[in-house]
């Protein structure tokens, strides 16, 4: 191979490597560490919109959203998932939370850090 092409492929691997830029997830949250980061909580999200939503230890959460505004509903988790029903919404919807370990979280499209 020559140098010139040696060189390209470099360049080629280099401007890959450069675009695979999702966050990689150290791990899935169990439920007792969901429990420990996030119930008692608020969050700061973005994503597909932005917003705070808050975690409740009486099982009750709420969410200010700039795209959606407000709703409140209830929590629960199930199978290491956190599992919710908005009041605008009526039906049950359950999300594997990750970590990068860094503090930020991810599910769905969203990152969020806690903000207490």
């Amino acid at each position: 191979m020559t140098t010139a092409r040696l060189m390209r492929m470099a360049c080629a691997a280099t401007v890959l490597c450069a675009l695979n830029t999702a966050p990689v997830y150290a791990m899935d949250l169990t439920e007792s560490e969901i429990m420990e980061t996030h119930i008692g909580s608020c969050v700061t999200y973005w994503g597909d919109s932005k917003g705070t939503q808050c975690y409740h230890a009486d099982g009750t959460t709420e969410y200010n959203d700039e795209s959606y505004g407000k709703d409140t509903g209830t929590w629960r988790i199930k199978d290491d998932q956190f599992c919710v029903t908005w009041s605008n919404e009526g039906s049950e919807t359950c999300f594997t939370y990750s970590t990068d370990g860094n503090g930020k979280y991810y599910s769905g499209g969203y990152e969020w850090t806690i903000d207490n």
